[in-house]
């Protein structure tokens, strides 16, 4: 199997970009609900902390946080490097996260609302890559 989420049988207009919207939509509509829910619930923080604690991020680093959300990893590492793109499907959940890095003082995480399969960056402009909680939601055909 190969991954190539942004392609399908249907061509460029097929299921996998029905499924993008359709991520979209959902996140849009239960950003608020999500992040109040979950953002800051003892598993996700277990996990927040798993994903630091192995990608050991460092002083000078620029790192990318795919599937960012409202930003429960992102906002945890980026007072620790030089940068965050933090990327999410949903405009929603980036606007959650800007919200959240204003109040906390932050102004190193750039939000970017793209799917992941259409994210732009310069070869060798990323030191690390952190995720969590999104590889389910890719498709893998």
């Amino acid at each position: 199997m190969t991954s190539r989420p942004h392609e399908s049988s249907g061509g460029v207009h097929g299921t996998a970009r029905v499924n993008i919207a359709r991520q979209r939509r959902f996140w849009d509509r239960n950003a608020r609900s999500w992040d109040h829910h979950a953002g800051d619930s003892p598993g996700l923080v277990k996990v927040v902390e798993r994903v630091v604690a192995e990608g050991a991020p460092a002083a000078g680093e620029r790192v990318v946080d795919l599937g960012c959300g409202s930003g429960q990893l992102a906002l945890r590492i980026a007072p620790v490097v030089a940068s965050v793109v933090a990327v999410d499907v949903s405009p929603t959940m980036i606007r959650l996260l800007e919200e959240k890095a204003r109040a906390a003082g932050i102004a190193n995480v750039e939000g970017r609302a793209v799917p992941i399969e259409h994210l732009d960056l310069e070869p060798g402009s990323v030191d690390l890559v952190v995720s969590n909680y999104v590889l389910h939601h890719l498709r893998d055909e």
